[in-house]
């Protein structure tokens, strides 16, 4: 674990191995903060493995576990997403704090 905190430090399903068959088959996402002359922007951004293209995306002024949230649902809103059994992965591209919000 790399984490200085208590709180529970999710999986690291990928174990490092970076490489899709097929599309849906592993996604990733990542939030960063953006200065702008109005303060910090937040972007969390979930990418496809496969085509290793940016599939949903989102901003807001705080960093909120419906952030990365956000960036899933404009993925499912746009394509009809695999259901619950289907063998897709999202997995946090880092175990960091902000993955480890308690909202």
């Amino acid at each position: 674990m790399n984490s200085r905190h208590s709180l529970p430090v999710a999986p690291n399903l990928l174990e490092q191995d970076f490489t899709a068959m097929a599309p849906n088959e592993k996604w990733i996402g990542d939030i960063t903060y953006l200065a702008t002359g109005e303060g910090w922007l937040y972007l969390a951004v979930l990418i496809d493995l496969f085509s290793r293209k940016v599939i949903g995306w989102a901003m807001s002024e705080r960093m909120t576990a419906d952030l990365a949230g956000n960036a899933l649902q404009m993925r499912c809103g746009a394509v009809r997403c695999p259901r619950r059994s289907s063998s897709i992965r999202i997995a946090a591209a880092s175990t960091v704090r902000p993955y480890t919000s308690r909202c």
